[in-house]
């Protein structure tokens, strides 16, 4: 038996064989052809890549499809010819659709497939941001002109926890507004909901944003907020609020409070001066006799109130200004209501009331509307003033077709008439614009019991979520907890949750064995069967524990694998501002002869010329990892980070001499990145347009300034949606967008003389892309009989794709049905291919049948998948019948994968992963 760290190479001869033996169903993805390497250009280094696969022994190209540049079927010498004539001889032919601007599936299968390609667009990262609730949302951050500090998140996840162990009421863990934060957001397709249930309060919490206007530096985003437990009513109604419902009070008792969008209610004391503070809010609250309340974050962004004495709307927003003086501005009338906010391009968004003073309408400088409507008196779905409505912008005229003239609606249902003024207003369902029933809620009924008006079921697709609560006697052995939540979800998985008095969760029980299904548990019902656990080798439950300081941070971590995590947090220093910052990690082996691994960051805590306070997360100087290396970050007088040193290394050098890893950035005074040079010394500039309907977004991309020059040329509309980008030797591509910002239409280069190929996307009334067709040309550019290449994709209740229907013949016909709804029963299977996913109670993938299996032909060519107690891959499943092929998968405590064995049908080949004491992979096993 051997001891291996996997890596494989397959030869150009193999890639043929292999891509044989591959379903095209499972094939199907994304690529644009030519682009070899994957590097999202088209250029020598692709036919480099490509020779070097086949004669010079590189690595194999991933995505076959790409590298089969003549779309010819093969790979061979002639696809390297291909490649060179387009680049150096005028007249040539570029590679055939999807090319370059046309990103998409094979319209012409040929066997090759393509097991991996880069998301097509400009690469993505992976940002994180800490949400007001203090878990943390990862978004990709596409803008390369942009890294993840100045989209408003880190580059690594922040040590946090999931969103749903963190109570509501626990104070946000931001530094910053959340509209600098949330900045990248962009709308699709109408309101988009994120809906939780609190489990330290059984809370209800949706999070919906409805419109997001671009801006410089930051963004208009009207995003709303419900919570079920909160008897606030705004001018949204009952239990809701918008991101810009926000006031700060004077509670007569020498405190100041803060009523913000999200329905919070925070008390901040005096400490002295004009300063107010409330512990666990990283920001500085100070108010002047007869000056209007400032509140200053972290980031070097500021919110400024009106008057707290004024005569119109006293204590209101008044303004959200970032670092870079970017900044939006409230307006007010005479009955203390917010009527237009300025963005930062002058353009005004407006807000307007119906007769009761419920906002109607919220219209940008475009005339696209929200509109927001409300149950009457006698209603039984819904109160008097509960919002039953909302609907996006309309869309009309679109070059596709897929318009929606009446606009999209998203409607809400409420209990009522049950005599409980805590019960009466509770959301109890979500219909989506297509008329179906997103989700249901249960609350608990009974005054003083443990569950009243707390959510006690969700129904969500189908599958039942039960949720019970317990009241405990806080004492030493339980950490002080205060409640204990359980929750039994759609299979049957159970968990316990104990929480203090602040909401903070300090333990979580993970069961294996399953409790039944579709009804509740609690500490002595309905518990998980342990002999039925789905691995013998499995304890009966896996417990993880957490600590956190005065200021709700989390400064200690114990894994289920008896390895725990320590933070410490600063909380020295005086401005608020620069507490919370992590300043060591220690992170402990499960056994005490290893020494913890240490992290350690320093931050300055000097001031700017401009007031920002260095000394606040992320802005760390120097960052220690655990093997001593340093990393040092320079920033500007507001704060952008102009330079990074990585620890130095010494390879591939001569001389044997430490070679220095720097980044270098550049900003304008609007703290849009400028110049950015990177370790190599590779310099890019960024351009921008000074004036006009496109002023403000970027205009050019200039890579090698000094040398080659190669100019990438930019064209927005006025919401700053890219409609047009000519690369560096002239080939423009064209964008259209709809009124919800969503891609339609895509048109590529000129292939020939007016002749480009278009790529047309539809999509249904909920934002899910529903249909593409990419136009099929000859090579001299005319269109086939079969003028387009159809996809169709099917989704269910949830949003989740439940088939996809592929073009593989000459289909001439017309698609059926809508363009927001077509009918793939309509499309002859010998001119179209299928995949149907199924999905399991808790929403994970359990079937997917390829091609002829979807069809009803091959039953055999399924996969399932089952999952195991703790939402980890449990087996694979392939075939069906005698015909199967079994994989397991065994993971320890912390849910790292220890185990693989395939072929459980025989004798099992196994693959085991070795960890040190730290949980570090160290070893793999083969069999």
């Amino acid at each position: 038996m051997g001891r291996i760290h996997h890596s494989r190479s397959i030869s150009a001869i193999g890639i043929l064989l292999l891509a044989l033996a591959i379903p095209t169903s499972l094939r199907a993805t994304s690529f644009r052809r030519g682009d070899v390497n994957g590097d999202g250009l088209f250029d020598i280094g692709d036919a480099v890549s490509l020779l070097g696969a086949m004669f010079g022994g590189s690595a194999s190209p991933a995505c076959r499809d790409a590298a089969d540049a003549n779309d010819n079927g093969s790979l061979d010498i002639s696809d390297a010819i291909f490649i060179l004539g387009a680049l150096f001889t005028p007249g040539s032919p570029l590679p055939p659709s999807p090319g370059l601007a046309t990103c998409g599936e094979d319209p012409t299968p040929d066997g090759l497939g393509c097991d991996s390609y880069p998301p097509c667009g400009t690469p993505c990262t992976t940002c994180y941001r800490l949400l007001a609730d203090g878990g943390v949302e990862s978004f990709e951050l596409c803008d390369d002109a942009l890294d993840c500090v100045d989209a408003g998140g880190f580059a690594d996840p922040p040590p946090t926890l999931p969103r749903d162990l963190v109570s509501d009421e626990d104070p946000p863990l931001l530094d910053g507004p959340l509209d600098s934060a949330a900045g990248r957001t962009r709308l699709r397709g109408g309101p988009s909901h994120a809906v939780n249930v609190e489990l330290a309060t059984g809370e209800l919490v949706i999070r919906a944003v409805d419109l997001v206007v671009p801006g410089v530096g930051i963004d208009f985003v009207l995003s709303r907020t419900y919570r079920s437990r909160i008897a606030r009513t705004t001018v949204l109604g009952p239990g809701w609020a918008h991101a810009y419902d926000l006031r700060i009070e004077d509670d007569g008792a020498g405190r100041l409070v803060l009523l913000d969008g999200g329905l919070r209610r925070d008390e901040f004391a005096a400490i002295g001066g004009d300063e107010y503070r409330r512990a666990e809010y990283l920001r500085r609250l100070a108010v002047e006799p007869g000056v209007a309340p400032v509140m200053d974050f972290g980031d070097g962004s500021r919110w400024t109130f009106r008057s707290l004495v004024a005569s119109t709307a006293p204590g209101r927003i008044a303004e959200m200004r970032d670092a870079d003086g970017n900044r939006l501005a409230f307006d007010y009338d005479a009955l203390d209501r917010l009527v237009s906010v300025l963005d930062t391009r002058d353009r005004t968004i407006t807000f307007a009331y119906d007769p009761t003073g419920r906002l109607a309408s919220v219209t940008d400088f475009t005339g696209r509307s929200i509109v927001y409507d409300y149950y009457a008196s006698g209603d039984p779905l819904g109160s008097a003033g509960d919002l039953r409505s909302v609907t996006a912008p309309i869309v009309v005229g679109s070059p596709t077709g897929n318009d929606f003239p009446a606009g999209v609606s998203w409607v809400y249902t409420y209990a009522t008439g049950s005599g409980d003024p805590s019960l009466d207003h509770d959301l109890t369902s979500i219909t989506d614009p297509r008329g179906l029933l997103v989700e249901s809620i249960e609350y608990g009924m009974a005054p003083g019991s443990a569950s009243h008006d707390r959510v006690t079921r969700r129904y969500r697709g189908g599958a039942i979520t039960d949720i019970t609560y317990e009241a405990l006697t806080p004492v030493v052995e339980n950490a002080f907890a205060v409640r204990r939540t359980i929750e039994n979800d759609g299979m049957g998985n159970v968990r316990h949750l104990e929480f203090d008095a602040s909401g903070h969760p300090l333990r979580e029980v993970r069961f294996t064995g399953r409790a039944v299904a579709d009804q509740p548990t609690t500490s002595s019902t309905n518990r998980p069967d342990f002999a039925s656990r789905l691995r013998s080798s499995d304890p009966q439950s896996f417990t993880t524990e957490w600590r956190w300081d005065g200021n709700s941070r989390p400064v200690r971590e114990r894994k289920a694998d008896g390895r725990w995590i320590d933070w410490t947090v600063d909380s020295t220093t005086v401005d608020a501002r620069s507490q919370g910052n992590v300043t060591r990690v220690d992170r402990h082996a499960i056994d005490d002869a290893s020494p913890p691994l240490v992290e350690t960051a320093r931050y300055p805590i000097d001031r700017g010329p401009s007031g920002y306070t260095f000394g606040t997360r992320p802005h760390a100087t120097t960052e220690t990892d655990a093997s001593g290396r340093v990393t040092t970050h320079t920033y500007d007088a507001v704060g952008h980070r102009i330079r990074t040193d990585h620890p130095t290394v010494t390879i591939g050098t001569l001389d044997g001499l430490p070679q220095p890893i720097v980044e270098e950035w550049e900003y304008d005074d609007r703290g849009r990145l400028t110049r950015q040079t990177d370790p190599g010394g590779l310099v890019t500039d960024y351009g921008y347009y000074p004036s006009g309907p496109m002023e403000g977004w970027l205009a050019t991309k200039t890579v090698d300034p000094l040398g080659l020059a190669l100019t990438t040329t930019y064209e927005t509309d006025a919401l700053g949606r890219v409609t047009r980008i000519v690369d560096p030797i002239g080939r423009d591509t064209l964008h259209t967008y709809d009124a919800l910002d969503r891609w339609i239409r895509s048109e590529s280069p000129e292939a020939t003389a007016g002749v480009r190929v278009r790529t047309d996307r539809y999509y249904d009334a909920t934002g899910h892309l529903v249909r593409t067709d990419v136009e099929n040309r000859d090579a001299s550019g005319a269109l086939e009989a079969n003028a387009a290449m159809t996809t169709v994709h099917v989704y269910d209740a949830l949003g989740r794709r439940v088939r996809t229907v592929e073009e593989t013949g000459s289909y001439t016909a017309s698609i059926p049905g809508t363009p927001d709804a077509p009918d793939v029963a309509g499309l002859p299977d010998s001119e179209f291919r299928s995949f149907v996913v199924e999905y399991d109670a808790n929403g994970h993938r359990s079937v997917a049948h390829y091609g002829e299996a979807a069809e009803g032909r091959t039953p055999e060519e399924v996969e399932r998948q089952e999952f195991d107690e703790r939402d980890l891959l449990f087996r694979t499943i392939r075939g069906t019948g005698v015909l199967t092929a079994t994989t397991q998968f065994d993971y320890d405590g912390a849910g790292r994968r220890v185990v693989e064995r395939e072929g459980l049908e025989s004798t099992p080949r196994v693959w085991s992963t070795i960890h040190d004491a730290h949980g570090r992979s160290v070893e793999v096993v083969d069999p």
